[in-house]
């Protein structure tokens, strides 16, 4: 079984497939919303775990329109809670951090975190996982990502602070779909 994801291992969409699908499967890594809809419209990919909503930014107009555009069937849903935190290289401070990097909706969630920080500069990346994975690679401690926990763990990142969300009880709602319309 083949599961589409916007993002790559440790991005949110995949914890969220983790937690919506009790058999093994593969992970079918996209990097955008369209791709992954495609890929299933393609067979490329059996199931899609795709986020509908937040409760910071409410509403993620693009995928519910495409849902219902191209008449994929809900089979499941999850509120998964967004925990997010800032991470660095190994040898990062967060007194020499010059650029944060991340998901647009990611950064929309943490307006908070960059008022109080003015000096920290804004780069948009593809994806949370992505973009944690991009900065350890990399290796340059003035540069860090906001993104989860496990994706930390996963690309050899260091936690330099959590719960950055503006909204502590911060969720995403993750709809499990599949390719053709609701047979009753």
């Amino acid at each position: 079984m083949i599961v589409a994801i916007q993002g790559i291992l440790g991005s949110y969409s995949e914890e969220a497939a983790n937690l919506l699908l009790k058999d093994e499967f593969s992970v079918l890594e996209c990097d955008s919303f369209k791709s992954v809809f495609l890929a299933l419209t393609e067979e490329r990919a059996d199931f899609a775990v795709i986020p509908v909503w937040n409760k910071v930014i409410g509403k993620i107009t693009q995928n519910v329109t495409a849902i219902n555009e191209f008449g994929f069937t809900k089979l499941n849903s999850l509120e998964l809670p967004i925990h997010h935190v800032l991470v660095g290289t190994t040898d990062s401070t967060f007194e020499q951090l010059e650029i944060i990097t991340s998901q647009p909706e990611a950064i929309e969630q943490c307006k908070r975190f960059f008022l109080q920080n003015p000096q920290l500069s804004i780069r948009a990346g593809k994806d949370t996982a992505m973009s944690v994975k991009q900065i350890v690679e990399q290796g340059d401690s003035r540069i860090a990502a906001i993104g989860s926990k496990r994706a930390a763990a996963l690309y050899g990142g260091k936690i330099l602070k959590e719960n950055l969300s503006d909204n502590s009880e911060n969720s995403t709602l993750f709809y499990l779909i599949r390719k053709g319309r609701q047979i009753c």
